[in-house]
């Protein structure tokens, strides 16, 4: 890791952050093609022995997504 990166940073980099962080747009089959990539997302969550900040910091971005969804549908 560089001195400038954070571990967050770097974290969010390997875990693709970028590419999920829109919220879904459209009706109820948007949200249900997100829900579906939650769930693989939380089938591949696992805690590392290299990085274990990467398990808690992807935890904390799945559930950010699914208040969002759960928002988006209320």
């Amino acid at each position: 890791m560089k001195p400038t990166e954070k571990p967050l940073e770097l974290a969010r980099y390997r875990s693709g952050y970028a590419e999920r962080e829109a919220p879904p747009k459209g009706g109820p089959s948007s949200h249900s093609l997100t829900l579906a990539a939650l769930a693989r997302r939380v089938r591949a969550l696992a805690p590392s022995h290299r990085d274990p900040e990467a398990f808690h910091v992807e935890k904390d971005e799945i559930e950010r997504a699914l208040r969002r969804i759960a928002g988006a549908i209320r």
